[in-house]
Parts: structure tokens; C-alpha cells; sequence
């Protein structure tokens, strides 16, 4: 039965004889219960709106669109971000996505 499965730190499925089940849980690693919205571990524009609302910068000039892509790339290329790889590979696209987006409507 499924009740000796249980989900490891190293993202493994194990069951009650620490057998591995699946090397990475579901299809991407993603737990659902910890998801924030629409099926997604990050609702990036309430994050957005929460940050503009807690720390407001009106005095602060905002990053030009080939700034903001440029900023982004570079963040994402760090090694913390390219230790998601590869099975962070939509979830590093979404954050070019929203970005993107960010820019276009600037």
C-alpha cells in the first residue's frame, strides 16, 4: 500500500524497507502542498506587489527594460540558481517570463 511511502530530504520516494521508489518526487521534484498558486512554488506577481507595498522607493528610479533582462540573466547564471538544473529548468524560464513581462510593460 502507499502508506509506507514517504517523501526524503534528498527528494527521493522511500518506502518503510528505505527502498528508493522514484529518485525525484512527481515529474519535477514539486511538492503540492507547498505550492502557492495555480499549481506554481512561487506567485511572482504577489510577491511583486508585496514588495512594492512594504518597501515603496518612490524616490528611486526603475531599472530600464535591457537593465532588468540583463540584471536577471546575470542573477540566474550565479551558482545558486544553476544548482536547480536541470530540473529547475521551468521554474528558471517562469522567472524570465515574469520578468519579461515586467520590462515590456514598463
Amino acid at each position: 500500500a502507499l502508506e509506507d511511502l514517504s517523501l526524503q530530504y534528498d527528494s527521493s520516494v522511500r518506502n518503510s524497507e528505505n527502498t528508493v521508489v522514484q529518485f525525484t518526487y512527481g515529474d519535477d521534484g514539486l511538492n503540492p502542498n507547498m505550492m502557492e498558486n495555480n499549481d506554481r512554488p512561487v506567485d511572482f506577481e504577489r510577491l511583486r506587489l508585496h514588495i512594492s507595498q512594504t518597501t515603496p522607493c518612490p524616490t528611486e528610479d526603475c531599472l530600464s527594460a535591457a537593465a532588468l533582462s540583463t540584471t536577471v540573466e546575470k542573477k540566474l547564471a550565479e551558482p545558486r540558481f544553476q544548482a536547480l538544473l536541470p530540473t529547475g529548468r521551468v521554474f528558471m524560464q517562469e522567472i524570465r517570463d515574469f520578468f519579461n513581462s515586467l520590462a515590456e510593460n514598463q
